[in-house]
């Protein structure tokens, strides 16, 4: 069955957190499944980026890496998690998981035939620029979120920095079913 890029599965604010959260239920390793397994998946995430996607420009859609590019992609998404899963847990920006996604950044940009509307290009500019940005500011470092639900990486962009799942159409509606039921429950327990 192949898998659909649905508007849901670009939750994540950027498309740096879109890449990472192409891992799905990364925290429970019995149901993780991982949605780019090959070089046809990139481009189908790609095409789908370039209409989903909250830095989308579909006038100008991001194009797929070459094959040649799919392992350094996977790296950079692995890093990409990493460095702001942990920054989301602990509120600390690691210079350690900074300098590996630097790294990792410049392994793709240093590519031949780079364009910034190549997907891991992109991914990769995006990821740089919020580590920057998140680095040089508390008040950013305070959006970069973990769905309470699922756990996906999220930037928050509301206004009082509420945001507590990645979208409150599946994660935010199973919280609120799970907690009706709860409240049911422990009215009808004698």
């Amino acid at each position: 069955m192949a898998f659909k890029w649905t508007p849901h599965r670009f939750s994540g604010g950027t498309l740096a957190f879109d890449l990472a959260n192409s891992v799905i239920l990364r925290h429970d390793p019995a149901r993780r499944r991982d949605r780019l397994q090959g070089i046809d998946d990139v481009a189908v995430f790609a095409a789908a980026a370039s209409h989903h996607c909250a830095e989308a420009d579909a006038a100008f859609p991001y194009q797929p890496c070459p094959p040649s590019a799919f392992e350094a992609l996977v790296n950079l998404r692995e890093t990409i998690d990493r460095h702001f899963r942990s920054l989301a847990a602990t509120g600390e920006n690691s210079l350690g998981n900074l300098s590996c996604l630097i790294a990792e950044t410049g392994a793709i940009l240093k590519m031949p035939n780079i364009s910034a509307r190549r997907i891991d290009a992109a991914a990769a500019l995006s990821a740089l620029a919020l580590a920057m940005e998140s680095r040089n500011s508390p008040r950013m470092s305070a959006r970069i979120k973990l769905c309470a639900n699922c756990g996906w990486l999220i930037l928050d962009k509301s206004r009082n920095q509420s945001r507590t799942w990645c979208d409150m159409a599946v994660c935010g509606n199973r919280e609120k079913a799970k907690r009706h039921y709860r409240k049911h429950l422990e009215r009808h327990v004698p």
